[in-house]
């Protein structure tokens, strides 16, 4: 039996921790499915790529620009194949920001 035990989203990275590994591992080519192990992956993909799609077409609309978006955290190899809008993808950018401050804090 498979549950979801925590969801966090964090900039444009989505944390996903399943019980049943075998969840959230691939993309499926069709929003139906046949199994519970494929409706979570088409929930998993299709329902984070349709929300982070919506979300970023909102954000360019309201600000009336089309601004340099870069996909960050590890996860988010897997969405940044199914989407057009990011212009880069660095896992680590976060990280290498956080510590870009903490040096400039320290020299200070």
């Amino acid at each position: 039996k498979s549950r979801f035990r925590e969801i966090a989203f964090l900039n444009k990275g989505l944390i996903i921790n399943i019980e049943d590994k075998r969840a959230g591992r691939e993309k499926k080519d069709s929003f139906l499915a046949n199994t519970t192990i494929d409706a979570m992956n088409v929930g998993i993909y299709n329902g984070y790529i349709g929300m982070l799609t919506y979300l970023v077409e909102g954000m360019k609309k309201e600000i009336n620009s089309d601004p340099y978006i870069i996909a960050c955290g590890g996860l988010c190899k897997k969405v940044v194949p199914y989407v057009n809008f990011f212009n880069a993808y660095d896992p680590d950018f976060v990280t290498k920001g956080l510590a870009f401050i903490a040096k400039k804090v320290n020299h200070e």
